[in-house]
Order: C-alpha cells, then sequence, then structure tokens
C-alpha cells in the first residue's frame, strides 16, 4: 500500500495492523494533510451490509458534539477495492499501553481518565449511538493544545464486524452481550467503562480465561472486588465499580453523566494526567505512578488556622564589620592618577582650540 493512493491521500507508512484491518499513515497528495487511513480486511468484509452499517456509524460517532471521538473525514466501499476509513492521525498511546507501563494508576488519574470517558459516552448515547467495543486499546491518550495535559480520544469499536464477544472485547463484554445480544442498550458500555476502572486499580481486568471461562464469569453472580485484590484501592472506588460492573442492570446508574459526576466527586478534576510525551513514570503533582493508590478522601479538610501572636519587638544587633573598607583605600590611591589624566586631555584639547 506505500505510495498508493486513497480517497486523494497517498500512503507514506504504515502504523499499525488490529484485528478488522491495518492502519497507515497517509498525506494529501496537493494539501499535504496528514491523516490515518484503516484499510479493512477481506476476511471481515463478508457481509457487506453489515460493512456497510460500520461505515455509517463510524461516521456518525465522529459527528457526536464532543472532542472526545475521533474525527472521520471520510469512507468508502469501491467495487473491487477494500472498503477504508479516512480520520485525524492521534499521536501518543492507547490506555492498553499506559496500564502496561505503569502496572496501576492513582485515584486522581482514574478520577479524570473515566470522568473524560464518561463525558464522551454520555454525548454518544445522547445522539443514540452505542459503542458497544470498549477496552482500553479503543481509548487513545493525546496532548491537549501544547500543555502538558492529556485529552481521550474513543476510537471506533469493531463488535459490528467482529461480533459483540469477539476475542479482545470479551475481557469487557457485559452479560447481556453473551446472553441477548440482539437487545443490548447502552448500559453495556456503562459495564464496560466499570472493567476498565477495575484494571485501572488493580493492574488486571475482573475476569480472565478464555472465551467459554469468560462467558461465565461474566454472567455468574459473584463480582469480584477491587479491594479483594488490592486492599488499599479506597472503598468509594470500589463501591462504583461494583455497580458498574453488576449483572442486574437495574443496579448499574441510570446514565453515564451520572457515571461522570460520580468520577468527578473522586477528585480528578482538580490535576492533569502525565504527560504522555516522557517514558518513565512521572510526578502528578506530587502524586507519583506508584504500585499503590492514596487511600482515603482526595481532599482533607484545611486545618484551622492558629491565632495570630503579635510581633516581637527589634532587637539591637551589633554593628557589623565594614567590609568595603579595603576596597575604599584601592579607590583613594587611585585618585591623584585620575586627576592628572584629566588634566591632561583638557590641555591637549586646549592647545588644539588654540592653533585653529
Amino acid at each position: 500500500m506505500i505510495g498508493e493512493t486513497v480517497a486523494g491521500y497517498r500512503i507514506v507508512g504504515r502504523l499499525g495492523q488490529g484485528s478488522t484491518g491495518e492502519v497507515f499513515s497517509a498525506e494529501h497528495a496537493s494539501v499535504g494533510t496528514k491523516v490515518a487511513i484503516k484499510i479493512l480486511s477481506p476476511a471481515v468484509c463478508t457481509d457487506p451490509a453489515r460493512v456497510q452499517r460500520y461505515l455509517r456509524e463510524a461516521q456518525a460517532a465522529s459527528r457526536v458534539g464532543n472532542q472526545g471521538t475521533v474525527k472521520i473525514t471520510d469512507v468508502g466501499a469501491p467495487e473491487g477495492g477494500s472498503p477504508f476509513l479516512v480520520m485525524e492521525l492521534l499521536e501518543g498511546e492507547t490506555l492498553a499501553k499506559r496500564i502496561a507501563r505503569t502496572k496501576r494508576m492513582s485515584t486522581t488519574q482514574i478520577g479524570e481518565i473515566g470522568r473524560q470517558l464518561a463525558t464522551v459516552l454520555a454525548a454518544m448515547h445522547d445522539d443514540n449511538l452505542i459503542h458497544r467495543d470498549l477496552r482500553p486499546d479503543k481509548i487513545f491518550f493525546v496532548r491537549h493544545g501544547g500543555l502538558a495535559q492529556e485529552r481521550l480520544k474513543v476510537l471506533v469499536g469493531d463488535s459490528l464486524l467482529l461480533g459483540p464477544t469477539h476475542d479482545k472485547g470479551a475481557l469487557y463484554a457485559a452479560p447481556e452481550l453473551w446472553n441477548h445480544p440482539e437487545t443490548a442498550d447502552w448500559r453495556v458500555d456503562i459495564y464496560a467503562l466499570g472493567c476498565m476502572i477495575f484494571e485501572m486499580a488493580t493492574g488486571q481486568p475482573p475476569y480472565r480465561g478464555d472465551l467459554p471461562q469468560l462467558a461465565v464469569h461474566h454472567s455468574g453472580p459473584h463480582i469480584p472486588t477491587a479491594r479483594s485484590l488490592m486492599p488499599d484501592v479506597p472503598p468509594n472506588v470500589d463501591a462504583l465499580i461494583a455497580r458498574l460492573i453488576t449483572a442486574d442492570l437495574n443496579q448499574r446508574p441510570k446514565s453515564m453523566r451520572e457515571v461522570a459526576r460520580e468520577l468527578d466527586s473522586i477528585g480528578g478534576t482538580s490535576k492533569p494526567l502525565a504527560p504522555t510525551i516522557q517514558d518513565t513514570p512521572v510526578l502528578v503533582l506530587g502524586e507519583m505512578e506508584a504500585g499503590t493508590l492514596a487511600p482515603g478522601p482526595a481532599h482533607e479538610p484545611r486545618p484551622a488556622a492558629a491565632p495570630r501572636q503579635p510581633a516581637a519587638p527589634p532587637q539591637a544587633t551589633a554593628p557589623r564589620p565594614d567590609q568595603t573598607a579595603p576596597m575604599k583605600q584601592a579607590a583613594r590611591s587611585k585618585l591623584p592618577l585620575v586627576i592628572a589624566l584629566v588634566l591632561a586631555i583638557v590641555g591637549v584639547l586646549a592647545i588644539v582650540l588654540a592653533t585653529r
């Protein structure tokens, strides 16, 4: 594909390969605008109707009124060619890579990452769109406005092409996707977000195993708690996760905006995320990306101010020895030489003026 032209863009490099196709970097042939182009694999394009629905939903998601959705500028399914999507080029790292690098995340970061994700998904739900394939490798961190902060971007899911419980998405698939996928609604995104918060807090998803084992775990009555793996997870974070990943649909939060408000109360919005550009763990306003979470409330009450004491009268101090005495003496010794030099210059000027 390198050097070929797709929708007016010349492909210049390969960015990677996923379950549904390859992603390339490209630039416009005349303007030079840089984009990413996803070329779908023929293996996932056996049903043209499903491919068309996938392309339509990808475009619809990009038009959601939130900066957290990846913007798609063109799609196509040419006869005799592979379907493609032209989208904004992202530079940074996925949440999956961030978790692999840091192992666990601080309460501050869990609150802010979760809040941003819930806000993006709330905007999608307002437009009657469901992601259905929310997982860490579909969440991208990008630099925000040149500041040492980040914004999340949510990539298009693959469940329409691969099925609701495909290999990569099975770790975060809600019970209803295993049992009754045709009637599943927006609450599958709440469940998947809860699984990701569990992973950010503990370093691993709530359930592991092959597809049959995951089907049993996600549909079973037992819900693992984050504190059972990592006792330092704050109780309020653990309680929120339990509500998000419950199999009882009526016990989950009533909307993504409700989830965003609860994550906001964790205290994430007051501090920025760690910059992507650094490869080593970094300080986030004094809080290190360490292997433990800071337990307890996000903000401690401010202690009462102590009564002010009257100022003590100034004390007399002994005079300090004059440190400039040697310099003053040296300046006095050079004074006659300076005077003589000035008189000589004045005399020369007087002679010049007299001879004119």
